[in-house]
C-alpha cells in the first residue's frame, strides 16, 4: 500500500503507569474472589439460553458436530475448549470469562487513551468500569457477553490502530476480529462494511485506501464464508450467519410481550400453528412475515415499543409494565423503576455530555466507537432486548465517554479550589 505522510506520523504511546497496574491487580484479584465464590455451582443450575449453550458445548465434545443454526457458534465453541479440559465444571467457565473480561479491562484503558490522550480520563474509564456490577453478575453467567465485550473491545482497538496507519497485516486482522465478534453477535455483521468505509477514507488520506478496505472485506469474508457453507450443507438455504433473527423480530414487536411474563415457546396459537413441523430456517422466514404484518398494521405501538427497548438497552429497562418483569421489581402504577436504572440514566447523560466536549478531532478519533454504539443500539431496537445484558459488550465505551465529562468536572473543581487556596 502507498504510504502518506499522515500514515508515517508516530503512533500516540499509550501511558500503562502505576495506577494502571493498580486497577488491573485489583481487577484480578476481584475475579478470583467471584470466582471462588461461585465455586460450588454446577451444570444443573443452568437454565434457558445458557442451558443450551452448555449443551452445544457437550455435543462438540462429545459428537464433534453443532446441531443448531438458531445459536451462533462462537461461544459454544470457547465453552468446548473449557470442558475438553476440565470436564463441564462451571468454576473453569468463570475463570476463563474473568480473563477475558480484565483483558477488556486492559483494552478499554487502551482505546481511551488512544481517544483522548489523557491519562487521567483514561485511568477514571478503567476505575467505572471496575465498579460497574453488571459487568461482574456477566462473569457468572454461562452467556455470550464477556466472549462478545472481548472480541468487541479488541475488535475496536485494532480498528482504531488500522485507521491512523493502514498496513495490509492490521486490515487482516480487523477483518479476522469482525468475523470472530459476528460469530459470537450476528448483529455486528453490517458493521464489517462500516468498517471498510472507515479503512477507505483513513484521516489525513486524500486518496481513497481501497486497497485496506479490500483485505479486510475479504478477511471476513473468508471466515464468514466457511460457517455460510457450513450452514448451506446442513439446511440446503444461505445462512450467513444464524436463523434466529426473525424469532428475535417477532419477540421484540409482539406487544403482550411487553405485558406479561413470556415463557420460551409460548406463542400465540395461530403462529404456534404456522411454526409446527417447521425447520429453523422456515420458521425464521414465518417469523419474520409475521413481525413485518403486526408493525404495519399498528406503528404507533411499534414505535412505543422501540422506546421501550431503547430503554432496555441503555436505561437498565425503566418504564416496563411489572406483569412483564419476572422478578419483583419497585413501580409507579404500571412504570417499573429498577435500582440499576439510578446509575444507568446518570452514565448515559454523562456519555452524552462527554462526546459534546470532544474536540473535532477526538470525536474523528472516536468514529469506530460511535458508529458502532449507534449501529448496536438500531439493531437491538429494531428487534429484541434482554434489559441490560445486551448492551454490555458495548457498555464501556459508553463509560469512556462518561469519563471525559467526569474528568472535565475533576478538573474544573481542582482548579476552582486552586484558586479559592491562592
Amino acid at each position: 500500500m502507498r504510504k502518506t505522510k499522515s500514515e508515517n506520523t508516530v503512533p500516540y504511546s499509550v501511558p500503562y503507569g502505576r495506577w494502571f497496574w493498580i486497577l488491573i491487580c485489583c481487577a484480578l484479584v476481584a475475579c478470583l474472589a467471584t470466582v471462588y465464590l461461585h465455586r460450588m455451582d454446577t451444570p444443573d443450575r443452568l437454565a434457558n439460553d445458557a442451558l443450551d449453550y452448555h449443551n452445544l458445548a457437550l455435543q462438540l465434545i462429545k459428537d464433534h458436530s453443532y446441531g443448531s443454526t438458531y445459536r451462533v457458534p462462537a461461544y459454544p465453541a470457547l465453552l468446548a475448549l473449557v470442558y475438553a479440559v476440565t470436564g463441564p465444571n462451571l468454576p473453569a467457565v468463570y475463570l476463563m470469562q474473568s480473563l477475558l473480561f480484565v483483558a477488556s479491562l486492559v483494552l478499554v484503558y487502551t482505546i481511551a487513551s488512544m481517544l483522548v490522550r489523557n491519562e487521567t480520563t483514561s485511568l477514571i474509564a478503567l476505575a467505572v468500569c471496575l465498579l460497574y456490577p453488571p459487568f461482574w453478575r456477566s462473569l457468572t453467567d454461562v452467556l455470550t457477553e464477556p466472549l462478545a465485550m472481548f472480541l468487541v473491545t479488541a475488535t475496536v482497538w485494532q480498528l482504531i490502530l488500522c485507521i491512523e496507519k493502514v498496513s495490509v497485516r492490521r486490515c487482516f486482522a480487523v477483518g479476522v476480529l469482525l468475523a470472530m465478534t459476528t460469530l459470537c453477535k450476528a448483529v455486528t455483521i453490517p458493521y464489517i462494511i462500516i468498517a471498510a468505509y472507515l479503512v477507505l477514507k483513513p484521516n489525513g488520506v486524500k486518496k481513497l485506501n481501497w486497497a485496506g478496505a479490500c483485505v479486510l472485506l475479504v478477511a471476513a469474508s473468508v471466515c464468514l464464508g466457511a460457517w455460510t457453507v457450513r450452514n448451506y450443507r446442513v439446511t440446503g438455504e444461505i445462512i450467513p450467519v444464524a436463523t434466529g433473527g426473525g424469532f428475535n423480530f417477532w419477540l421484540g414487536n409482539w406487544s403482550p410481550y411487553y405485558h406479561h411474563v413470556w415463557k420460551w415457546q409460548n406463542y400465540p396459537p395461530e403462529l404456534a400453528r404456522q411454526l409446527a413441523g417447521k425447520t429453523e430456517v422456515e420458521q425464521d422466514k414465518i417469523f419474520t412475515r409475521v413481525a413485518i404484518n403486526q408493525m404495519t398494521r399498528e406503528p404507533l405501538a411499534a414505535a412505543g415499543m422501540f422506546v421501550q427497548k431503547f430503554s432496555d438497552l441503555w436505561l437498565a429497562g425503566i418504564g416496563r409494565d411489572p406483569a412483564s418483569v419476572p422478578t419483583p421489581v419497585k413501580a409507579i402504577g404500571r412504570f417499573t423503576i429498577p435500582k440499576l436504572s439510578f446509575v444507568c440514566i446518570p452514565l448515559l447523560i454523562l456519555a452524552v455530555m462527554g462526546y459534546r466536549r470532544l474536540s473535532r478531532e477526538e470525536r474523528r478519533r472516536a468514529l469506530p466507537v460511535t458508529t458502532l454504539m449507534l449501529w448496536w443500539t438500531a439493531a437491538y431496537v429494531l428487534t429484541t432486548v434482554a434489559p441490560v445484558r445486551y448492551v454490555l459488550p458495548v457498555m464501556a465505551f459508553e463509560v469512556v465517554l462518561a469519563s471525559v465529562a467526569i474528568s472535565a468536572g475533576v478538573t474544573r473543581l481542582a482548579m476552582k479550589r486552586k484558586r479559592a487556596t491562592a
